[in-house]
């Protein structure tokens, strides 16, 4: 009896020294209540600060409804005498990157936009010359295919997107119009979604329309203010209208941009596009060229800075 009382005292001095709350039933249950409250407080924090990001990723917000103006990656910082060096300049407003998954993206950026545009029209149309060649192009990559530029160049100027910062990517499936999309909002993601990038293969047509139309969505997601850029080789194939899609967009969502980043030359339709929404063109026949083009679309480089 004597070595039980001692035990009961020994428990309570113990846990009155550490302030754990042992033996007593209440005890048990004052605990658990608190640790029930401080895990919904930490809940809510983290579902407040998910909400805040995707509102304003990269930066404060100084309402709930959209983010605050901050300096563009093109201008000096305040009160500085010298401009950020290229390589160091980084891509701050929101962005989503289509990125044309069609089959004439095979073609060597090196081949003339006309005879680009004769060649594959002919395949289209049947031609068994034109079919074999094409093949040909699916099965033995040139290392000049468009493609893999567009992708190489893609990989580089994700990474100058602040790891905070939303991205997207649209990618054409197989069918008309189907798309893939792709996002990446915490640097936990970033990674996969560069992989995703790597993996990025040629199948179906060109629907421009519905990828337009999926990007303003996203980029309506975290406020609704960014910029689309496009980089393409050809036009609308699967029956959409992207100048009427483009217009719509610039009519619900005013401070979205879309600029094009074109292979293969230029087209009407690309510059409609553009201009509904007042973004810009660039085009592009060479891998400089294509460098040069999309730096300056995603608005890393100054409308007349050089490209070196």
């Amino acid at each position: 009896m004597l070595i039980l009382i001692i035990g009961v005292l020994l428990t309570i001095a113990y846990s009155r020294t550490f302030e754990i709350p042992v033996f007593f039933p209440d005890s048990y249950s004052q605990a658990a209540k608190e640790e029930a409250r401080l895990r919904h407080e930490i809940s809510d924090l983290l579902r407040d600060l998910r909400a805040a990001k995707l509102r304003c990723p990269g930066y404060p917000c100084g309402s709930q409804d959209a983010p605050q103006e901050v300096p563009s990656p093109e201008t000096p910082p305040a009160g500085s005498q010298k401009a950020v060096p290229l390589q160091e300049r980084q891509i701050k407003a929101p962005i989503v990157f289509i990125l044309d998954t069609s089959r004439s993206m095979a073609t060597p950026l090196s081949m003339p936009p006309d005879q680009s545009k004769r060649f594959w029209n002919n395949y289209r149309n049947g031609d068994p010359v034109a079919k074999r060649e094409a093949e040909k192009l699916f099965l033995y990559p040139d290392p000049d295919r468009r493609m893999l530029h567009a992708k190489r160049l893609l990989l580089q100027l994700v990474k100058r997107v602040p790891e905070a910062n939303a991205v997207g990517l649209i990618r054409f499936a197989k069918k008309c119009p189907r798309l893939i999309e792709t996002w990446a909002d915490s640097p936990a993601e970033r990674q996969a979604f560069l992989r995703t990038i790597e993996k990025s293969r040629l199948m179906g047509g060109t629907p421009l329309s519905a990828g337009i139309a999926k990007a303003a969505l996203m980029i309506e997601r975290i406020g609704g203010k960014g910029v689309i850029l496009i980089i393409s080789d050809g036009d609308e194939t699967c029956l959409g209208n992207p100048c009427e899609t483009a217009k719509q967009i610039h009519s619900k969502l005013p401070e979205v941009v879309i600029n094009f980043v074109r292979m293969g030359g230029q087209s009407p339709q690309v510059d409609c596009i553009t201009q509904e929404t007042g973004g810009r063109s660039f085009g592009a026949d060479s891998p400089k060229e294509l460098e040069c083009a999309m730096l300056r679309a995603a608005g890393v480089l100054k409308k007349d800075e050089p490209c070196q």
